[in-house]
């Protein structure tokens, strides 16, 4: 089996980028890929609890991140820099250090930025 990793460093409401990449994070679950996601940057602010796209027009990310495990994509990462934003981590989402980061990079077959 194929290991993907998407990694998602965009804000959640900066275009179409995150929504686009949780899509095709779904496509290739659905194709038996072993899909795996890392929110770093500005993508951890993905994982914020009640987003409100709905208010700006928009898709909101956290609603598609719920819905991941339907897909069977259960390996949910963050970055350690999450831990200084003061905003609680979902528990599915494992936090990782920058070398847990880098051994998770090695150990993929597909990389999406």
């Amino acid at each position: 089996m194929k290991k993907l990793l998407c990694i998602i460093s965009k804000p959640p409401f900066e275009g179409s980028v995150v929504i686009e990449q949780l899509e095709a994070a779904m496509v290739a679950a659905v194709f038996e890929m072993e899909v795996s996601l890392l929110f770093i940057d500005e993508g951890l602010r993905c994982l914020q609890p009640s987003q409100m796209g709905d208010r700006m027009g928009v898709r909101t990310p956290g609603k598609l991140i719920q819905g991941l495990d339907m897909y069977e994509i259960e390996h949910l990462y963050a970055g350690e820099e999450v831990s200084s934003m003061n905003m609680p981590v979902p528990t599915n989402v494992a936090i990782l250090t920058a070398s847990e980061q880098a051994e998770l990079l090695s150990n993929q077959d597909i990389i999406v930025q």
